[in-house]
């Protein structure tokens, strides 16, 4: 989708042919990073990542690249933070550690409710032997 619109902006912007070239070497190799290497790493991260601990993770670790890139505009590019920015970032904080911790407790739940239950057949099988 990133394609279709660069395509649509720069046949509106500038018609000429000149603006479609690569002038440099710097240019072609980093659009050939960005589109083969970075794709395919964040590829390889993602399903990694989601055969570690499910697509929930990686979901809910989805916005924070909004908060990253909000924090590297200002400290690299010198941009402005808004208060939208900055109330937007907080939430997005919150709900990710407000999901964590509830991933967290059902883990919790779950290793206990095991417990138990191997405590259960436990006590059953030496009840059976008696």
């Amino acid at each position: 989708m990133a394609s279709v619109l660069c395509v649509l902006f720069s046949v509106t912007e500038d018609r000429s042919v000149e603006a479609w070239s690569m002038k440099s070497f710097l240019g072609f190799g980093t659009c050939l990073y960005s589109t083969a290497f970075a794709s395919a790493l964040a590829f390889v991260v993602t399903a990694w990542c989601i055969s570690k601990r499910g697509p929930l993770y990686v979901s809910m670790f989805s916005p924070i690249a909004l908060v990253i890139v909000a924090v590297l505009d200002w400290a690299l590019m010198d941009g402005e933070i808004y208060v939208g920015s900055v109330v937007g970032s907080v939430s997005i904080a919150i709900g990710l550690y407000a999901v964590l911790w509830g991933k967290g407790q059902e883990a919790k739940e779950s290793f206990n409710a095991q417990k138990i239950s191997a405590a259960h057949h436990k006590s059953s099988d030496f009840q059976e032997q008696v």
